[in-house]
């Protein structure tokens, strides 16, 4: 049975094929009409294909066709009318379709991640977060590891943001996303409470700028000295609290990653092109699993079909 699964990343779109023979169809697209027609393609070569889509911040388990204004809004969290931005019209344009679609969870929703880690925190990695794990539990498993047995940290670094997963017994249960973790290349990440208040953020591209370009260019200087310390001591924190030792590099920007720090850490990258394709391969491998198919056990233990919290739960104002 084939599946499908798309990813949406900074200024490009992903998608990885998988049929029960041969490598997967990875193809790379410049805006979301060039996705949907290709989807249609590949729906009229295999009909009732089931498909996982981008995200965001996640919602429990939904058809496309189900979505309401509370979902795409909670999936974006954008202020903005779903017919503004790029991921929410997106859906919207799919959901009169018969495509067999569907929305997924992100991390912070994920019944393995205690209560007391959600609270007060949004940004615990976004759907595409939890497909890159789910690309590489799965590939341990395939190669005979019990899901039960399959720990590590998970390092995805992209064209602008970076997260950081840990995996214990097959299941995640933590996260820091690209908004709430150290700098990433283009994101500022975590924000101090108190510029958070002398500062109006006066737009979502505003938290979404600032990272270690930004400062190389503003500063003369030290935005990669902050980026690698930073990353390096949350690295040491997941790796230290959760007792794991080997770290999965996955994302667009991952051959910088290994030389740097893999004489320091246990690091394996995966064996996907320099593209970065875990999320969208991952995403057709919980596809798969969703309708009944051969990654069923995965989707199980994940625990996709399970929730029930939402993405602004456990927040006190």
């Amino acid at each position: 049975m084939a599946s499908l699964g798309v990813d949406y990343g900074t200024g490009s779109w992903k998608t990885a094929l998988l049929g029960e023979r041969g490598p997967p169809e990875l193809r790379h697209f410049a805006s979301p009409e060039e996705v949907r027609a290709y989807i249609e393609a590949i729906d009229r070569r295999h009909p009732d294909l089931p498909i996982v889509l981008p995200s965001g911040f996640g919602i429990p388990l939904k058809r496309v066709q189900e979505l309401d204004d509370r979902d795409r809004f909670e999936i974006a969290l954008r202020r903005e009318a779903s017919t503004e931005r790029g991921l929410s019209r997106f859906l919207l344009a799919l959901q009169p379709s018969r495509l067999n679609a569907y929305c997924i969870p992100s991390i912070k929703l994920l019944p393995s991640v205690p209560i007391h880690r959600k609270i007060n925190r949004v940004d615990m990695g976004t759907s595409d977060k939890l497909c890159a794990a789910a690309y590489f539990i799965g590939q341990s498993h395939d190669r005979g590891a019990r899901l039960e047995a399959i720990d590590f940290v998970l390092l995805e670094v992209g064209e602008a943001f970076r997260a950081i997963v840990a995996v214990r017994g097959g299941k995640i249960v933590d996260g820091l996303g690209g908004t709430a973790g150290g700098i990433g290349p283009r994101c500022r990440g975590r924000i101090d409470g108190e510029l958070a208040y002398l500062y109006d953020w006066d737009s979502k591209e505003s938290i979404y700028r600032g990272g270690a370009r930004d400062i190389e260019e503003r500063f003369g200087g030290y935005g990669g000295e902050a980026f690698w310390e930073e990353l390096e001591k949350d690295l040491l924190g997941f790796l230290h609290f959760y007792g794991l030792k080997t770290i999965v590099v996955a994302g667009r920007r991952r051959g910088e990653i290994i030389p740097r720090v893999g004489g320091r850490f246990q690091i394996q990258a995966s064996n996907e092109d320099n593209e970065g394709f875990e999320a969208a391969a991952g995403a057709a491998l919980l596809a798969d699993g969703i309708d009944d198919g051969r990654q069923r056990p995965l989707v199980t233990h994940l625990g996709l079909r399970d929730v029930t919290d939402r993405t602004l739960d456990w927040i006190y104002r």
